[in-house]
């Protein structure tokens, strides 16, 4: 005659107890899928409450030139941003790379900083928005920071400068030193790149 099994008894833990031990820094719920539609589209509460959380928090970089791994990223991160806070670097889709900082001011701080480079490619650096998924062929443009060098002194005004930035893309706006022209090595400007057309 077959045992029929026997009641957990001894404490010993079910799978599900097991799953959920493991992936507890999330905690799901379930919605009525009678609301729900082939085309799923969560309410806009949730949609806000996404957009908290990812927020200011978040840069999303990309190498246009080189699809680059995720570990050399993630190393390079850890060396060149660790004077502004702890990185956590997340690989998104289409090679997109997210990384999370504990405060907006380290977020910015790296973004003023650039351009950056990874491993010798040119390493785009933008603030997160809820249209960073966009897939490659999509993104028209994208802010650069770019260094210009030997800029005769006549042409260190706004609109000199934005005649010269004008060459590569649309000219957004100048860092500090040189909106201030405390230095004129050169002139760093971030300039919007349409990357459709080559430098």
């Amino acid at each position: 005659m077959p045992l029929l099994p026997q009641p957990n008894t001894h404490g010993s833990k079910t799978w599900t107890d097991v799953v959920k031990q493991s992936n507890n820094k999330i905690v799901l719920k379930f919605y009525n899928s009678s609301s729900l539609s082939s085309i799923i589209e969560p309410p806009q509460e949730i949609a806000e409450e996404g957009l908290k959380f990812w927020g200011s928090l978040h840069l999303v970089g990309k190498s246009f030139h080189k699809r680059l791994p995720f570990k050399v990223v993630q190393a390079a991160a850890a060396k060149l941003w660790t004077s502004h806070g702890p990185t956590h670097t997340i690989l998104g889709e289409n090679n997109l790379f997210i990384f999370r900082f504990n405060s907006s001011s380290q977020a910015e701080k790296v973004l003023s900083l650039g351009p950056w480079s990874i491993a010798g490619h040119p390493f785009s650096m933008m603030r997160w928005t809820n249209q960073s998924h966009l897939q490659p062929s999509t993104i028209a443009s994208i802010p650069t920071w770019i260094k210009f060098y030997n800029i005769s002194l006549e042409y260190w005004t706004a609109n000199g400068l934005s005649y010269i930035a004008s060459s590569v893309g649309e000219p957004l706006y100048a860092d500090q030193a040189t909106a201030e022209r405390t230095k004129l090595k050169f002139a760093r400007l971030c300039v919007n790149i349409d990357l459709k057309n080559p430098i």
